[in-house]
């Protein structure tokens, strides 16, 4: 006589067990694609975020900053850059440890080389500041150091020339003049071949 309700009862247990697991389910999904555009959000403000750090002299918090954004989007070739910049500028101010900075510097500006996105590096702009990194790198570093770095901008500044052969590209709607960025990559090409050449590098 007591079957029918506990199979009632069973039921409803196993559709209000149903029910509340699609609405879990539903608010995970929701929670993790709110995450994402924080995160996106994130991405497109911290570079902005870890200049004004670096205005305020405070590095380890720019360089902090730069590092959680990479636990987003650990593909974000600028942010590598921008890490490359501020270790840079490191090395620079701390002569004491200037080695290990220019270290950390190489390191940040060839994982950016590695993921730079050609398709949206309008003429090699990223191409070229990657390139800036590698011989800052050089100039705070001696001997066979010094000559390896000032190699591999040379080489990527060689690499970026075909970019601006033409007169003109277009980029988001605009057109963008290409011989002031021509001229501009021709004479760091020339003041890297003097240093070259000063360093005694073979």
């Amino acid at each position: 006589m007591d079957r029918t309700p506990r199979m009632c009862f069973h039921r409803i247990l196993l559709l209000a067990i149903v029910a509340v697991s699609l609405i879990f389910n539903q608010c995970s999904a929701a929670q993790q694609q709110s995450g994402s555009a924080v995160a996106e959000t994130d991405s497109r403000d911290v570079e902005t975020q870890m200049v004004e750090s670096v205005r305020r002299g405070q590095y380890d918090e720019a360089i902090q900053l730069g590092l959680k954004s990479l636990k987003h989007t650990s593909d974000d070739a600028f942010i590598y850059q921008q890490l490359a910049k501020i270790y840079i500028m490191r090395a620079r101010k701390y002569v004491d440890k200037r080695d290990g900075f220019v270290s950390e510097a190489v390191s940040y500006a060839n994982k950016a080389l590695a993921i730079n996105p050609v398709d949206k590096d309008t003429a090699g702009v990223h191409l070229f500041q990657i390139a800036r990194t590698f011989e800052a790198a050089g100039d705070l570093s001696k001997s066979q150091a010094a000559c390896s770095y000032y190699e591999q901008a040379k080489k990527l500044l060689e690499s970026r020339t075909p970019l601006l052969k033409e007169d003109s590209v277009v980029s988001k709607g605009k057109t963008i003049r290409l011989a002031p960025l021509r001229d501009e990559n021709e004479r760091a090409l020339v003041g890297l071949r003097t240093k070259y050449s000063a360093a005694e590098c073979k």
